[in-house]
């Protein structure tokens, strides 16, 4: 990986993870992430993720994270929602050919 302290590594030495996410965009790289709680995530980290995510997956969630996915997941979606999804279930919104598509109800493997 050519320039691999871009990916790491902030000039202070931290990770910066908004660093991670455009240059792993840039290079059309994926990457999978996932937290307990949105509440947990350093707002600068929150903001890299949500504002450079293509697709995103939601299980049930507690209120203060259905909140904020309510909105994230358009006007049809209230946190009441996210707060009743039955074990096994969750909401997926995907970017398709660079289109973002009607979100949908998945099915997860027991």
């Amino acid at each position: 990986m050519s320039q691999a302290s871009n990916y790491t590594y902030n000039p202070h030495g931290e990770k910066d993870l908004s660093t991670i996410l455009s240059e792993a965009r840039k290079y059309k790289v994926g990457l999978i992430l996932a937290n307990q709680f949105i509440s947990q995530l350093e707002r600068g980290a929150k903001e890299a993720i949500f504002g450079n995510v293509g697709s995103k997956i939601a299980f049930r969630v507690g209120f203060e994270d259905a909140r904020f996915l309510s909105i994230l997941f358009g006007s049809n979606f209230k946190p009441y929602n996210f707060l009743d999804l039955p074990n096994y279930y969750a909401y997926a919104s995907m970017l398709v050919n660079n289109t973002e598509i009607n979100t949908f109800t998945i099915k997860t493997l027991l």
